[in-house]
């Protein structure tokens, strides 16, 4: 399950000068985040309650992206939404979706993917043995890898809607 830790921060006592916030675990519950977001706000009591108003993520520790002003509720509702999707699929899609696509894309199956790819090279092997409907494994033993240019093949396809993401999965979109 993808988890990630989010330091919220205080934004108005920021602009003072002074760090205030805490951190909080992602997925959760709505009131949890709730009274997280009260106590970085009025500094576990010290400020009444509507004198500081915005809150800002300062750090993370999460294996996807997150922005200093990302909607902390949009973020849970997205982890509650892919906690049964490989991790490692969720942060490849990252790199080139917002988190409002994946949960669709996710649902529907509607993308290729292949693990370990590093360079293009790599990415045209794998889709060979890994995604064709034939055994390719055999036609390469028969000597056709000799007349195949599979860094040509890998860059053609990058340059049709294959990407390799930060995490070394090679990802095309079927949309």
């Amino acid at each position: 399950m993808l988890e990630i830790n989010v330091y919220v921060a205080n934004l108005g006592k920021y602009n003072e000068g002074y760090l205030v916030g805490e951190w909080l675990e992602l997925p959760t519950d709505e009131e949890t985040i709730n009274n997280h977001i009260e106590k970085v706000l009025t500094d576990n009591g010290k400020y009444p309650v509507g004198q500081y108003e915005e809150i800002a993520i300062h750090d993370y520790e999460s294996p996807i992206n997150v922005n200093e002003y990302d909607d902390i509720y949009k973020l849970n509702e997205f982890l509650n939404e892919v906690q049964n999707y490989d991790e490692n699929i969720i942060e490849a899609l990252t790199d080139y979706l917002d988190i409002e696509e994946i949960p669709e894309i996710l649902r529907n199956n509607d993308f290729y993917c292949v693990l370990d790819v590093q360079n293009e090279t790599e990415l045209a092997l794998k889709c060979d043995t890994e995604l064709l409907p034939f055994d390719f494994e055999a036609v390469l033993n028969a000597g056709a890898d000799l007349y195949l240019d599979y860094e040509q093949i890998g860059l053609t396809m990058l340059n049709n809607g294959w990407n390799i993401s930060s995490n070394n999965i090679g990802i095309k979109l079927l949309r």
